[in-house]
């Protein structure tokens, strides 16, 4: 098979499956040479990272598909393999695995600056939060098993990480859109997972 080919037919994956395959890349970095997890902890790395990409990337495309636009997510072959490469040997967490494709056909909606893109790039970040925030109020309001704490803990950490990195207001970055569509909703946003992080950061 042909390498063309086969970067076509991973690029073109039911989206179910691309989901497997993006949480799989995730997973390789607590496999990596800079960890020396038990598998409980590999376990709940992985699954907080997984509930900080997951949400995010299904919070596009509800999105978009509310305002009538063509959506899924998709891997993008050159950064799955970026991403499992660095995930392995570099001592930090990347996700470039995949994305959410979105069409909204003709001239509706998607230019720089406009309310449709800007609502949909926002959507992963405010869900990022939302998951963020929840996590932490049953970590720290609810006695529960020091395990199940060290999950939510992790899941809080992550989703704000997650959604404060994704406001870089540049290039392919959700902040960028956010910020040409409405610079208070970025200020907003950063602002609160500077917050989380900031909290998270006494635990």
């Amino acid at each position: 098979m042909a390498f063309d080919e086969i970067m076509y037919r991973i690029q073109n994956m039911n989206e179910a499956l691309s989901f497997v395959v993006a949480i799989l890349s995730i997973a390789v970095h607590f496999l990596s040479p800079f960890y020396s997890h038990s598998l409980d902890e590999f376990l709940v790395y992985t699954g907080a990272a997984t509930l900080a990409i997951v949400p995010h990337e299904l919070a596009h495309r509800q999105t978009a598909r509310r305002y009538g636009c063509y959506s899924r997510f998709q891997l993008f072959p050159q950064g799955l393999i970026l991403t499992v490469l660095l995930n392995f040997f570099a001592p930090f967490l990347i996700f470039t695995s995949g994305y959410t494709a979105i069409s909204c056909g003709g001239f509706y909606g998607m230019g720089e600056g406009s309310e449709l893109a800007g609502k949909t790039a926002v959507a992963g970040p405010i869900t990022n939060l939302v998951v963020a925030g929840i996590s932490l109020g049953l970590a720290v309001f609810y006695p529960l098993p020091y395990l199940v704490q060290f999950f939510l803990v992790n899941t809080a950490y992550i989703n704000a990480f997650v959604g404060l990195f994704n406001m870089i207001p540049f290039g392919v970055f959700d902040g960028y859109k956010i910020f040409r569509w409405n610079k208070g909703a970025w200020i907003v946003v950063v602002l609160a997972s500077l917050g989380l992080l900031f909290f998270l950061g006494g635990i």
